[in-house]
């Protein structure tokens, strides 16, 4: 049985209904608000809507709330996660988080993993590339550098435009992130290899120009290494034909024993 292409308007409580099921994050993430939530939810819609298939015998709503709670999930996931803060402890010894600038070095000085480090920077750089309009609207929802969070309806009122626009530009922003991001790993990747064939190239010609230097010395040391290398052969060589000929002899004493013992036995059996 076949459905009709659903429409956006006609889902809209069935989204608004499924955002309020994941309220229970908002208290463990402040800078979330059940718009944000709401919002995502309707973009997820609007993707599934036109991504859903009537001559598969399938429900939209489960496909809906599939795309739903993947966006709102993943909407989550990046609230406790985007904000880079340093970690700092007062005279209690407690935890004093604080914002950290995006320029400057700053973001990867108190960074122990070396990968997240790499990952910091390549995204520092970046930042760098964007447009304007892009960087600006990344920092102010991530909260980047000294500004604080700011939710989907926040920044559309900074902009002065809907809470739709500002997601669709959101999600924008951060689909050219990570576009140049990977155009930066990608420059790196290359700058690494090009490092380590250099390194490699300048190691042979280091060994080939101490090898010419050195000819003579080499091939001095590699013939006494040879020369005593035989010795010790030949000495391992006499050392088990000793054995063995203190083995033999040592066989033909027991056999002349035991000859001895018996012919002893016969006579003194004949007396």
């Amino acid at each position: 049985m076949s459905q009709d292409k659903p429409k956006l308007e006609d889902y809209l409580g069935f989204a608004r209904h499924y955002a309020r099921q994941f309220q229970g994050f908002l208290k463990q993430y402040p800078t979330l608000e059940h718009d944000d939530l709401y919002q995502e939810a309707l973009l997820a819609l609007d993707k599934a809507c036109k991504a859903f298939d009537p001559s598969k015998n399938v429900k939209f709503e489960y496909i809906a709330a599939i795309w739903m709670k993947q966006a709102m999930l993943t909407l989550i996931k990046s609230k406790g996660n985007t904000v880079k803060r340093k970690m700092d402890k007062d005279e209690h010894g407690n935890v004093i988080f604080h914002s950290v600038p995006i320029d400057g070095m700053d973001w990867v000085e108190d960074v122990e993993d070396d990968e997240e480090a790499e990952k910091l920077l390549l995204m520092q750089e970046a930042l760098k590339h964007l447009r304007p309009i892009d960087r600006e609207i990344l920092t102010l929802h991530y909260g980047l550098g000294n500004h604080e969070p700011m939710t989907f309806r926040a920044i559309a009122k900074h902009l002065k435009i809907s809470n739709s626009r500002a997601g669709q530009k959101v999600k924008f922003a951060m689909e050219k992130l990570a576009e140049q991001m990977g155009r930066e790993q990608s420059e790196a990747e290359k700058k690494r290899r090009k490092k380590i064939k250099e390194y490699n190239d300048n190691q042979k010609l280091n060994r080939k120009k101490y090898y010419l230097e050195n000819k003579d010395k080499i091939h001095a040391y590699n013939n006494e290494w040879r020369r005593q290398n035989r010795n010790l052969l030949n000495e391992q060589r006499k050392i088990k034909s000793l054995a063995k000929e203190m083995a033999k002899t040592t066989r033909t004493k027991d056999k002349f024993k035991t000859t001895y013992r018996n012919k002893s036995k016969e006579r003194d059996e004949e007396l």
